[in-house]
């Protein structure tokens, strides 16, 4: 009984397992966002010159937080700007590790790169002029984002997560929730156990 009750538990764990390993994508990994935010740069941003350092990775599976973009303090790139040396903090920018699922399309990915690209135009995070007091003042994010081309695939993205975005992160909850209930039938089980034990030990031998 204990070993079929282990071995359900295993199953439900291996299953999870499974069914994100079918939507992971191996070739979504840092370098190929580092592809992408040059893209978007070069083919978008092309007139916002690079200040400081820009990184680009993939962060925690955050669910409402897609993208984030922010100044290392103690980390300075130094640059020559007409025979004088500037430093400036490294800028990264952090996108939600649920993009690594395939089913999150490209455009979906690409327009939020592109909405910390503008954060980092308007002066937010990085070394440029800042354009406004507050970084969504009056809608400037999406205003700048149509006005580089961003009109349709910001549409397109809008829809998807209505539509889509919950199964992608309801897939990586019920792994979660699948992990936690195996973990605490183990515990439970092990602690029946030594309970057992002990009260096998108490019958046959009794304190005096």
């Amino acid at each position: 009984m204990f070993n079929n009750f282990m071995r359900r538990a295993e199953i439900n764990y291996d299953l999870g397992k499974k069914d994100l390993k079918r939507y992971y994508n191996p070739m979504r990994d840092n370098g190929w966002l580092e592809q992408k935010l040059n893209f978007i740069w070069n083919n978008h941003f092309f007139d916002i010159p690079r200040h400081n350092e820009v990184s680009i990775k993939f962060g925690q599976k955050a669910s409402t937080r897609l993208g984030s973009i922010k100044l290392i303090q103690n980390s300075k790139f130094k640059i020559q700007n007409y025979g004088k040396v500037h430093c400036h903090h490294r800028t990264l920018i952090t996108i939600t590790g649920h993009f690594i699922d395939e089913r999150v399309p490209e455009e979906v990915i690409d327009v939020v790169i592109a909405h910390e690209l503008a954060h980092y135009a308007h002066g937010f995070f990085s070394p440029l002029p800042q354009l406004a007091r507050y970084p969504h003042h009056g809608g400037l994010v999406d205003t700048e984002l149509k006005n580089r081309g961003f009109t349709e695939k910001l549409k397109f993205q809008k829809k998807w997560l209505k539509d889509n975005w919950k199964d992608v992160i309801g897939t990586t909850l019920k792994h979660r929730r699948t992990r936690r209930r195996s973990r605490k039938e183990r515990i439970s089980i092990f602690q029946f156990l030594i309970d057992l034990v002990i009260l096998i030990i108490l019958i046959n031998f009794p304190m005096t």
